[in-house]
C-alpha cells in the first residue's frame, strides 16, 4: 500500500529539521513555530467553547504537543492526541500530563469508539490535506464525536490576504521544485457544505484576523512571517486570534431524518 502524501512529507520534513536545526528547534518549527503563545490560544479557544472538567479532547494532527502541553496546566481532563510523526509524538509525551494519551497514525482514520469525544480538533491539519482527504478526516471525527460535541478546524482561507500571501509562496515553491510538503486551502463556503453533507451545524466561522478569544493569561507571538510580520503581545481580557481561519462544527443531538 503506497505511503500518504502528509505522512512521508512530514516525516521527511522533520527529519531535515532535525538534521538542520537539532531536535528541540525542529520539535517547534515541525509544527509551524511559537510553541507555548500558539499552544496558549488554542487551549484559550477551547476553554471558549466550553471545554469543562472531565471533557474528553481527540487532538487529530498533534503535532509535538502545543495543545497537549497548554490543557496539561490545570486541566482535569482526558486528552488522547494522534499524529503521523513518531518525533512529534515522544516530544508531546514528555511535555504533557502523564495521563494524556497519544497514537501513532499512517492514514485518515481516528483510533476511538464511537461517539466518546466531547471535542475532535483540527488544528493546522486540513490546511495540508486534499480536499477529499479533509472530508474523509470529517467524517470520521463525525463518528468519534458525541451528539452535542464539537468538531474544530483551523482552515487556510485564499480569500483572506494573509493566506493568499501563503498560496503564491507554496506556488511559487512549486514551480522551483522546493514544495516540502502541501498547503490546502478552503473556502468557508466550502467548509459550510461540507457541514451540511456530513449533517453537522455549523456553530461558527471566524475569520483570520478576527480577535474573539478571551485571553486569560500573557501570550507573545513573534509571527515571523508565519502570517504576518512582527510581534503580537496579549495581555489577560484581551480577545485574540490563532492566525488561520476556525470553523466550529456541531453533531447534533438529534440527526436529521432524511
Amino acid at each position: 500500500m503506497a505511503t500518504s502524501h502528509f505522512v512521508r512529507d512530514y516525516r521527511n520534513l522533520t527529519k531535515g529539521l532535525i538534521e538542520a536545526v537539532g531536535h528541540e528547534k525542529a520539535m517547534h518549527q515541525g509544527v509551524g513555530g511559537e510553541y507555548e503563545g500558539i499552544g496558549k490560544i488554542e487551549a484559550a479557544l477551547m476553554t471558549h467553547l466550553g471545554l469543562a472538567e472531565g471533557h474528553f479532547v481527540v487532538d487529530v494532527g498533534c503535532g509535538s504537543g502545543r495543545l497537549a502541553a497548554a490543557l496539561s496546566r490545570g486541566r482535569k481532563i482526558a486528552y488522547h492526541g494522534t499524529d503521523v510523526v513518531p518525533e512529534f509524538l515522544d516530544y508531546a509525551r514528555a511535555h504533557s500530563a502523564e495521563d494524556f494519551r497519544f497514537s501513532l497514525v499512517d492514514g485518515l482514520s481516528i483510533p476511538e469508539a464511537d461517539s466518546v469525544a466531547d471535542f475532535v480538533t483540527f488544528f493546522s491539519v486540513v490546511t495540508h490535506l486534499m480536499l477529499h482527504e479533509t472530508y474523509t478526516y470529517l467524517l470520521e471525527a463525525t463518528r468519534v464525536v458525541k451528539a452535542g460535541g464539537l468538531i474544530v478546524l483551523s482552515f487556510l482561507d485564499p480569500s483572506n490576504i494573509w493566506h493568499w500571501e501563503t498560496l503564491l509562496r507554496t506556488a511559487t515553491e512549486a514551480r522551483a521544485g522546493r514544495l516540502v510538503h502541501l498547503n490546502a486551502f478552503i473556502e468557508p463556503k466550502t467548509m459550510k457544505t461540507l457541514a451540511d453533507r456530513l449533517g453537522l451545524e455549523v456553530q461558527a466561522i471566524h475569520n483570520t484576523g478576527t480577535r474573539f478569544i478571551p485571553v486569560t493569561e500573557p501570550i507573545a507571538l513573534s509571527w515571523g512571517g508565519m502570517v504576518r510580520e512582527g510581534t503580537t503581545n496579549y495581555a489577560p481580557g484581551d480577545l485574540c486570534e490563532l492566525g488561520q481561519s476556525i470553523a466550529v462544527l456541531r453533531k447534533p443531538l438529534f440527526p436529521s431524518a432524511f
